[in-house]
């Protein structure tokens, strides 16, 4: 049985004394190993792209839970935002919600951001 010192915080084979700091009697405790916490489930909204913890609603953007998936183990970053696509000339917009390319300031298309979230590219 292994030991731990509450006053240097060793971890000892004697529950007489601490061989680190020359602790005694009740400072003298047996030690438990400590168990990792377990890891908290997150998800990402898949309208703005934000790493959660509640799959019910996103905090940042208000997407409703069909939009919000389990993270992916190992995924953590965001996804990169789409690339302009128009060779035509015509001025795009970007949702700073959810990074979608628009043709139209007025409203996003894909997650319903209104005009005040929309920025020319």
């Amino acid at each position: 049985m292994k030991y731990k010192c509450l006053v240097c915080g060793a971890i000892i084979d004697s529950p007489d004394e601490c061989p680190v700091c020359g602790a005694m009697g009740d400072q003298i405790v047996p030690y438990v190993e400590e168990q990792p916490e377990a890891k908290k489930k997150q998800y990402r909204c898949q309208v703005c792209g934000a790493i959660i913890d509640n799959p019910d609603k996103c905090p940042v953007c208000g997407a409703r839970s069909e939009r919000i998936k389990p993270l992916e183990e190992g995924e953590a970053q965001p996804k990169p935002a789409p690339k302009p696509t128009s060779t035509d000339g015509k001025k795009q917009y970007v949702c700073e919600i959810c990074g979608a390319i628009l043709d139209n300031p007025d409203q996003c298309n894909v997650c319903g951001a209104g005009p005040e979230w929309i920025k020319p590219l």
